[in-house]
């Protein structure tokens, strides 16, 4: 470990809880976990900036999780929002932000639209190997998008030569309006390990193949079907002074639907596709024990269509198509300064680039439009972190952005952690961050007029917590109080002021505030989570007031103001463990569009559910080469009715069964 992640290292336990393999034995000592999202440093997460959680890959996949959005509902603070079942559109909220205040990297590039949100309907874990979910401004080190939060996924790579496969199949009930049942498939297979070059003492290569396929017959009896596939590839050469490393993803989707935006089943034949292409190159350089260079270069291309052919004796049809390209590169050098701390300082440079084409035809006519739009950022940023006294660890940072469409935009963020006891630690943050306009809220032409002249929405975030950690580690409890001020807000507007004016102005302002309270505790064979998250929405300036989702004094949609997670394990032997699982989520605000006489919407509230999960997991096979593991559960156990969108039935008890077996090389 170099100097940059073993200044401030200590002997402890974690401080947040997070997710470990039901069949390891928990540690009596444990180190404290590393984190490199907060500040792109290995960082212990006791000294990291924001609060931070930490999913495993190996617990995930134990546990039958196979979406990434399954597990993420569990963690403090963040809100899932699906429209229907497998394949169906999924918003991620952060502390009440908005689903496109998250920013989203799987292996360092980023992966959300630019200036909008990611969804999180496809991506699975059986390539995961951890997920950093980091709330709190972040822009400073990522600009635009990371608002509330900044998530990211790294793939699995390393460790001795193994080769894995896995199958898993379930059938669920629906609650959509559909009598019957409906199935999920998954195959996937890995490749891993590390072996040894020539290069040095200790240089070496990893690796790590993944490739999986999914499937449903969707919550609807009718144009209900999805299909997903998709590869991942990681490799890196480490050796004594630097690293290389190249990384590669591709997915490809098709989700079938029947209904329309109010969530009635309407259309026999319309469907989405959608296909991703990301890339990242890295190279590392330790010029001396206290200069560390670091260059990255990304991209990522996507592809999304939707069709909707006329169905029989009728001549309506419609289609469009979006391709969105963005290319970053980014460069900084870490510098060892007195008093036990890094600076870094580096440029950004991203180039963004989008080709929409539509066409609908109906009684009225045809009706077609295209665009093809690009812009850029450059932004400069600068961080010291370290513990410059003793028990004490400080974050601050600064960034500018030089973009070409809403010129200069500046950003800021100080975070203190104190360790007034060697089992007690206080912690606070402040900061700001920012969100570009979508390239639609820019430049559309066709049923709306695009404002190349917006600027970007911004924020101003802060937190205050304490965590305890006791009996070595095995009991820990924290709390953060947050409060996030949302500024400059983009709102649309139908009456423009001039015929050619735009429909989208910089114009609406709304606050989130809350608590996020966690625990967990670790006895012999007994692992357990627990967390509570109280979330205060409300729209402070309305803007045009034309918006029904965006009333002054109201909350703001899909974010409820209570929710609580519960997960346990326990060990059963050397072969078995038990799992069960918890979470609820209290009223919130949504729009129900079912009426036609009421085109935008009726503000109603969605009723709190309860859902319960159990399952197990038995190892047929577990030794130092061979392992067969065998799961099965059951999830929302009490078939419970309930809706994370108004009118989109979520699914009922659905009964699964998986296997996968490993062999090391």
């Amino acid at each position: 470990m170099n100097r940059f992640a073993a200044a401030g290292v200590v002997i402890a336990s974690i401080a947040v809880p997070s997710y470990s393999h039901a069949q390891e034995e928990p540690d009596t000592v444990k180190l404290r976990e590393l984190v490199v999202t907060a500040t792109r440093l290995e960082t212990p997460i006791a000294d990291a900036p924001g609060s931070i959680t930490v999913l495993h890959g190996d617990a995930l996949r134990s546990s039958g999780t196979r979406f990434l959005a399954d597990a993420l509902r569990a963690v403090p603070g963040v809100t899932l929002a699906q429209s229907a079942g497998p394949g169906a559109l999924t918003s991620l909220f952060i502390r009440g932000g908005e689903s496109d205040y998250v920013q989203v990297l799987i292996d360092g590039v980023q992966v959300n639209d630019p200036g909008g949100s990611f969804d999180w309907a496809h991506m699975r874990t059986e390539d995961i190997d951890r997920v950093e979910i980091v709330r709190g401004p972040a822009s400073v080190l990522y600009g635009s998008d990371a608002v509330s939060g900044v998530i990211q996924i790294f793939t699995r790579t390393g460790g001795a030569p193994r080769v894995e496969a896995g199958m898993s199949g379930s059938r669920g009930d629906r609650h959509a309006g559909d009598t019957g049942s409906f199935d999920n498939h998954a195959y996937d297979a890995s490749l891993t390990g590390r072996t040894a070059v020539p290069l040095g003492d200790d240089a070496s290569v990893s690796y790590g193949l993944s490739g999986s396929r999914a499937g449903s017959t969707g919550l609807f009896a009718l144009n209900s079907d999805y299909d997903h596939t998709s590869f991942s590839g990681r490799l890196s050469l480490d050796a004594a002074r630097g690293e290389l490393g190249l990384t590669t993803r591709l997915t490809v989707n098709e989700y079938h639907y029947p209904t329309n935006g109010a969530g009635l089943v309407v259309d026999r034949n319309q469907f989405s596709t959608g296909s991703s292409r990301s890339f990242g190159a890295r190279a590392g350089y330790r010029i001396s024990d206290a200069v560390d260079l670091r260059v990255l270069g990304t991209l990522h291309d996507t592809d999304a269509a939707t069709r909707n052919p006329p169905d029989a004796e009728e001549i309506d049809r419609y289609w469009s198509t979006t391709d969105q390209r963005r290319t970053s590169l980014d460069a900084h050098v870490n510098v060892g300064v007195p008093l036990a701390s890094v600076l870094t300082v580096g440029a950004e440079r991203e180039w963004q680039q989008a080709r929409t084409a539509s066409e609908s035809v109906s009684e009225f006519g045809t009706f077609t439009d295209s665009t093809d739009e690009q812009r850029h950022n450059t932004g400069w940023y600068a961080q010291l972190h370290g513990s410059p006294f003793s028990a004490v660890s400080l974050t601050v940072g600064a960034r500018v952005d030089d973009n070409e469409k809403f010129g200069t935009f500046r950003t800021g963020r100080a975070a203190l952690s104190w360790r007034p006891l060697e089992m007690l630690r206080l912690h606070g943050s402040f900061g700001t961050a920012f969100r570009e306009p979508t390239f639609f809220e820019n430049f559309a032409t066709a049923y709306s007029r695009g404002n190349p002249d917006l600027e970007p929405e911004h924020t101003r975030s802060r937190d205050i917590g304490a965590e305890y950690v006791a009996f070595g580690g095995a009991v820990a409890v924290g709390a953060t109080w947050f409060d996030q001020r949302f500024r400059n807000l983009i709102q649309y507007t139908f009456d423009t002021p001039a015929p050619d004016a735009p429909n989208y102005y910089n114009i609406g302002a709304a606050r989130a505030h809350g608590i996020e309270v966690s625990a967990s505790a670790a006895v012999r064979a007994f692992n357990a989570t627990a967390s509570y998250t109280r979330t205060a929405t409300r729209v402070t300036d309305d803007g045009f007031g034309e918006d029904l989702a965006f009333q002054e004094g109201e909350s703001l949609l899909r974010r409820p103001r209570h929710q609580a997670a519960v997960n346990a394990s326990v060990q059963l032997g050397d072969a078995a463990a038990a799992r069960f699982g918890a979470r609820y989520v209290g009223e919130r605000e949504d729009l129900d569009f079912t009426d036609p006489a009421q085109w935008s919407g009726i503000r109603t509230t969605l009723d709190a559910y309860t859902v319960v999960d159990a399952g197990m997991t038995y190892a047929l096979v577990h030794g130092s080469r061979r392992s067969v593991d065998l799961s099965a559960g059951i999830r929302n156990l009490f078939d419970r009715a309930y809706q994370e969108i108004h009118n989109f039935p979520a699914p009922g008890r659905v009964i699964y069964l998986g296997l996968r077996a490993g062999l090391g090389l």
